[in-house]
């Protein structure tokens, strides 16, 4: 269980600083957004408000999907050896 949470966490915090590189970078190569090639921005002509706003909620969905994955998911448990048998049990039962 303690490597699945390192994980979970390395996994968040890599995804994190990720986004703000890509906000400081993009800050560096265009301050006013003219460069900026991201559709969200073309389409809807958000500032940095709204690609911070952006990446906030990526984030968040990033963090709640990682945390069903390495913390709240169990596979099931299956004494089966055959591949067809345990795919069969635990997609039927």
């Amino acid at each position: 269980m303690k490597s699945k949470k390192k994980m979970f966490y390395i996994t968040c915090s890599a995804y994190l600083l990720t986004i703000i590189l890509d906000l400081l970078f993009t800050y560096i190569a265009t301050p006013n957004l003219l460069l900026e090639g991201n559709p969200l921005y073309d389409s809807l002509n958000f500032g940095w408000s709204g690609l911070i706003v952006i990446n906030v909620i990526t984030f968040i969905g990033y963090v709640l999907m990682s945390y069903y994955a390495f913390i709240k998911y169990k596979p099931p448990l299956s004494n089966e050896t055959d591949m067809k048998r345990y795919l069969a049990q635990i997609n039927y039962g």
